[in-house]
C-alpha cells in the first residue's frame, strides 16, 4: 500500500506587539463593549453593544471612523467582497433585524483622500 502525501495548507502569522489601538475609541466608555468582528482585505469592522461599528485599517489598526446606530447591540457584522459595503444584524426588542450600511465608499475615500493630502 502506497502512502499518499497529504499537503498541510499555508498560514502566515503575523504577531501584533499590542492591540490597544482597537481599544482606543472606547477606551473611556466602560459599557461598550466589542461583540463581533470581521476582517477585509484593507479593513477591520468591529460591532459593539452601543449597536455601533468602528472602523480601522487592516494593517496598522489605524482607526478610521465609527458609524452610530441606535438598534441596540451587533451581532454580527460582514463586509462585501468589493469592500463597499458592510451589512450587520442588531438585537432590538428582543428580535433580530437587518440593516445595512452604505457609508463605507464615499466616507472612506473622502477621508483617505483627506489623509494623502495632508501628508503631502
Amino acid at each position: 500500500m502506497q502512502m499518499e502525501s497529504v499537503s498541510s495548507p499555508r498560514y502566515n502569522l503575523f504577531e501584533f506587539f499590542t492591540l490597544d489601538e482597537i481599544l482606543i475609541p472606547i477606551r473611556n466608555a466602560s459599557r461598550i463593549k466589542y461583540t463581533c468582528f470581521d476582517v477585509s482585505g484593507s479593513y477591520l469592522v468591529l460591532g459593539a453593544t452601543s449597536g455601533s461599528l468602528y472602523v480601522f485599517l487592516r494593517e496598522t489598526l489605524r482607526y478610521l471612523k465609527v458609524v452610530p446606530s441606535s438598534e441596540g447591540s451587533v451581532n454580527v457584522v460582514s463586509i462585501s467582497p468589493n469592500e463597499i459595503y458592510v451589512a450587520f444584524t442588531t438585537v432590538y426588542d428582543n428580535k433580530i433585524e437587518q440593516q445595512t450600511c452604505f457609508f463605507f465608499l464615499l466616507q472612506l475615500l473622502f477621508f483617505l483622500l483627506r489623509f494623502m493630502f495632508f501628508l503631502l
